[in-house]
């Protein structure tokens, strides 16, 4: 990312705009880092992101190991212990058998899910995320390619979902609108609530 972004700055005349993004861009993984870095094993509640995009939408089980929004807040992501794989499509019964403590849905796929519940409410009621309504919304980052104002923006959220005392002090949508208004010019969150909901819980049932 930060070889393209040079590139760009090279070609269109910004390159001083390019070292300001990755000095930005850097200066946000050196904070997540240091709020998460150091949070026992043992206070991290368990996550599942599904519904994530990839040449296409998809439901449930499409989730990704090793997840960099996942890693970057040294979250404990149920699915990386699918080695050497990214945004992958799981048998749904592996979700089960994991039962993370907290479940989220990437807006894209979101519709997806809902009529999967719809058709086999059975299922996700075995999950404890969705009995104990720990079940949220990001915004989703993928389309067509990765979209690294909104996965950064996601990042934060999902930091506050997961570790809620480490991020008390950090609002996710003030946080995206600064992130948008830095990269793009302009404070967006509320335009792509309205497009996709907003960062929040919600429930697969309506």
């Amino acid at each position: 990312t930060y070889q393209s972004l040079r590139l760009i700055g090279e070609i269109v005349g910004k390159e001083d705009r390019a070292e300001e993004i990755i000095h930005y861009m850097e200066s946000c993984q050196t904070e997540l880092d240091h709020l998460t870095k150091d949070i026992p094993e043992s206070q991290k509640r368990s996550v599942y992101v599904g519904g994530l995009s990839n040449k296409g939408s998809h439901g449930i089980e499409s989730t990704s190991s090793q997840s960099p929004l996942l890693q970057a807040i040294h979250a404990n992501n149920v699915a990386d212990e699918l080695i050497g794989q990214d945004t992958v499509a799981i048998d749904k019964e592996k979700i089960i058998a994991w039962d993370p403590e907290v479940l989220v849905i990437d807006a894209n796929g979101l519709a997806l899910v809902k009529e999967d519940y719809r058709k086999n409410p059975a299922f996700y009621q075995q999950l404890s995320a969705v009995k104990e309504g720990r079940v949220y919304r990001q915004l989703p980052y993928v389309s067509y390619y990765n979209n690294i104002e909104t996965a950064l923006a996601d990042i934060y959220y999902l930091g506050s979902l997961l570790y809620p005392d480490a991020f008390q002090n950090i609002d996710p949508v003030a946080k995206a609108n600064e992130i948008y208004q830095f990269f793009l010019g302009t404070p967006l969150y509320d335009v792509m609530a309205e497009r996709f909901g907003g960062y929040g819980s919600i429930s697969l049932a309506n």
